[in-house]
């Protein structure tokens, strides 16, 4: 019989195993904590992989880990981290959730025009020059009108409010949703308009 099949050999290579991953658990119930949980590398990687604990309560709607612990994990200067991520928001008051509202009303009415201004420039375009108008001057272009119109309600949205919502980087994917929200809207009643225009 080998040494690899001896019982004994087997049950001390099990023994030895066994004390050596035991020697690399860290050290559990000491402060009732367990430190995974501080550790910002593995906080980001549950919560990318679906942790529901580790997302910060004090940014509920936004990112489930904060500029620290990004800067903790990846060494870089906390003000980088900020400056693409942004500070970590704290919930919104019920004023903060009104004016959130209203500015939010005043995109879909601005929608709302830019849509009816574009079926207007279209249907006016087609009565004088038929199916194939010319592109339109550059001062009536809808594309044109509906961009500049989106600049000045962001601005003056900016102006006026302090934004309450994400900072960064993420502040500016969030106008970019809000005008793809608000060109959604555009083309519906586009849509809608030559739907209405075949009956």
């Amino acid at each position: 019989m080998s040494n690899s099949d001896d019982p004994e050999q087997l049950q001390a290579q099990q023994e030895y195993i066994r004390s050596f991953l035991r020697a690399q658990e860290p050290p559990t119930g000491q402060s009732g904590q367990d430190p995974q949980a501080e550790d910002p590398m593995m906080k980001m990687l549950s919560s990318l992989l679906g942790g529901a604990d580790a997302a910060d309560p004090a940014n509920p709607g936004g990112l489930p880990f904060s500029p620290d612990d990004i800067s903790k994990a990846t060494g870089l200067p906390p003000f980088l981290t900020n400056m693409f991520v942004g500070q970590p928001n704290s919930p919104p008051t019920p004023a903060e959730e009104q004016t959130t509202r209203l500015w939010t009303l005043i995109h879909v009415l601005f929608s709302l025009l830019a849509g009816i201004y574009v079926v207007y420039v279209l249907s006016s375009s087609t009565k004088l020059f038929g199916s194939s108008p010319p592109p339109p001057a550059t001062i009536k272009n809808p594309f044109l009108v509906f961009i500049m119109g989106e600049l000045l309600v962001h601005t003056t949205q900016m102006l006026l409010v302090d934004r309450t919502g994400p900072k960064g980087i993420w502040a500016w994917w969030q106008i970019l949703k809000d005008i793809a929200r608000d060109g959604s809207i555009v083309v519906f009643i586009m849509g809608a308009a030559s739907w209405l225009a075949m009956y």
